[in-house]
């Protein structure tokens, strides 16, 4: 039994440009099974977990887009400069 529902439109084609950028993926990549879909949550608990802004950023890939109330934050630049000055 697999856990993915079906992929938004935009998620979809940035998955195909992440294939085909040379990007490597990050394992356990999908479908999910109960068992993997734990590990990849429990690694992103762990990497939030460490408080540092350099292992939080690379647990997302390089386009990763945030938004926090008014303020958007794209790329893992932005996204540990944002970490940054939040955790200070």
């Amino acid at each position: 039994q697999t856990l993915t529902p079906p992929l938004p439109k935009m998620k979809y084609l940035r998955r195909i440009v992440r294939r085909f950028s040379g990007m490597p993926p990050r394992p356990p990549l999908p479908p999910f099974t109960r068992e993997t879909a734990a590990v990849k949550t429990q690694k992103a608990e762990d990497a939030w977990n460490t408080k540092d802004p350099e292992t939080v950023s690379m647990a997302y890939s390089e386009d990763s887009e945030w938004r926090n109330r008014s303020q958007f934050v794209k790329g893992r630049e932005q996204i540990r400069e944002f970490l940054k000055i939040k955790r200070s």
